[in-house]
């Protein structure tokens, strides 16, 4: 796991993200996990980054980082999503916002 974790600081995150996978196959983590969610979260894939966290919660249920890192996917889609929403509204009707 430390090449991975060198791999992701140095933003070669293709090959952490194949380290990380062989880590997971290898001996499942809890860490381990939560960095390839990272991965996938630069690599701007949060859907992946949730299947991620969602194995990880079945191999750890009720793994409080695991449950906190995929909230934080969430929240950052729904506001991403009402922020694109608003802007779409006040293109439209400039006058009633």
């Amino acid at each position: 796991m430390l090449a991975s974790t060198v791999m992701y600081r140095l933003g070669m995150y293709r090959d952490a993200e194949r380290q990380f996978r062989s880590a997971i196959a290898d001996q499942p983590m809890v860490d381990t996990y939560l960095y390839l969610a990272k991965v996938y979260i630069r690599l701007d894939q949060p859907l992946a980054a949730i299947d991620v966290y969602k194995q990880g919660l079945v191999k750890f249920p009720q793994e409080v980082s695991l449950l906190l890192g995929q909230a934080r996917v969430y929240e950052v889609q729904l506001y991403t999503q009402l922020l694109l929403r608003f802007m779409w509204v006040r293109q439209w009707s400039p006058r009633r916002l």
